[in-house]
């Protein structure tokens, strides 16, 4: 079968609620039933974008199920290098990246040290150095752990670009419920990209989701 095209596979909103809703009706609407390889039974569109102008107003979204206080929990945990025992956070891949060296003893190699790196920090460190730099960019793919896991992160890289005067935000997901996670998600990306602009002393833009799996889950 022919991979699908929709004719409006991208499209921009001012407000959340506005975009939410739009990228459900296109699921709805256009969507293939596919399933997963956890056995969940799924409709599906590829390659998803929506892009939100005003993505830190309109909080929270009537009918999406978060309300205020678990939006900021979920926020939080996005800006937070700490894990509470989960095989993952956002923030912890983001915040804390962990990576293995090994210590050399001389010209003899040594045990391996596990390591943490700060995106976050890095991202802020070169849009400071250079605001339009296209390196501002930070993944959560850990090729050492990642294969092998049961549960692995859906969004994979955020990425920064400041442009005619605002810092924009692209987050690139292999995987989204769109219907679920996608409010949280985007709120919890807002707030990252409100803080990197703090820092940077930029005016927070838009917050766009690229989607290769977009999809609800069917009851």
């Amino acid at each position: 079968m022919p991979i699908k095209i929709l004719p409006n596979q991208s499209r921009a909103f001012h407000t959340p609620a506005q975009a939410w809703a739009w990228a459900l009706n296109i699921i709805e609407q256009f969507g293939d039933k596919i399933r997963t390889e956890d056995g969940q039974l799924c409709k599906e569109v590829m390659n998803l974008q929506v892009t939100v102008l005003e993505p830190c107003i309109g909080w929270p979204i009537q009918g999406s199920g978060w309300d205020m206080a678990g939006l900021n929990r979920y926020a939080e945990q996005l800006l937070s290098p700490e894990n509470p025992g989960f095989d993952y956070t956002y923030g912890e891949r983001l915040n804390a990246y962990g990576y293995a060296i090994q210590v050399m003893d001389g010209d003899t190699p040594g045990e391996f040290v596990w390591c943490g790196y700060n995106q976050v920090d890095y991202i802020i460190r070169k849009l400071r150095e250079n605001p339009t730099t296209r390196r501002a960019i930070a993944i959560t793919w850990s090729i050492p752990d990642d294969p092998i896991k049961r549960h692995v992160p859906c969004l994979q890289s955020v990425d920064f670009l400041y442009r005619a005067g605002k810092l924009h935000e692209v987050a690139y997901f292999r995987s989204q419920d769109v219907l679920q996670a996608w409010p949280a998600n985007v709120y919890g990306l807002s707030r990252l990209l409100d803080y990197v602009a703090g820092k940077t002393g930029m005016v927070a833009g838009s917050v766009t989701t690229f989607s290769a799996s977009a999809h609800i889950y069917e009851k």
